[in-house]
């Protein structure tokens, strides 16, 4: 009898061993998971955080060539228009700013700097007219990152 205990004893002794191991093993890969699964979420936060910049770059680049444009519509309409002094055109709408300087360097040239804002970011254009009469000519169109 004493050797059935001593079986059942060691037969316990094991069964436990397989027991704690198997719960390290389930900690260990609760962890693991664990580990992944907030990896995951904050590479999901960031990407969501590069978008939305991504959209408000686009947004103030937009809106710089929209000065830039309505400022070469002002100088097509008056051939005269910033020929004496420079001339700044604003424009403040609910997502954003912009404002485009014009100043002549000549009878007939004209450089349109044009700056576009949407919450903190800011895009800038400049645009570079050698012709005004009879048609306007772009000499040049490039975003700039200062003037």
């Amino acid at each position: 009898m004493k050797i059935i205990f001593s079986k059942q004893r060691e037969s316990y002794l094991s069964s436990g061993r397989k027991a704690f191991v198997t719960l390290i093993s389930v900690l260990i890969a609760g962890a693991v998971g664990l580990v992944i699964g907030v990896t995951l979420i904050l590479l999901s936060l960031n990407n969501g955080a590069a978008s939305l910049v991504e959209e408000q770059s686009a947004q103030a680049r937009g809106l710089a060539d929209l000065c830039a444009e309505d400022a070469l519509g002002k100088i097509k309409a008056d051939p005269n228009f910033a020929s004496s002094s420079d001339e700044t055109i604003d424009y403040n709408l609910s997502f954003g700013d912009c404002e485009s300087l014009v100043s002549a360097s000549g009878s007939y040239l004209r450089t349109v700097k044009s700056t576009g804002t949407v919450k903190g970011t800011v895009r800038r254009v400049q645009a570079d007219v050698d012709q005004i009469l009879p048609n306007i000519r772009l000499a040049s169109w490039q975003e700039l990152g200062d003037f």
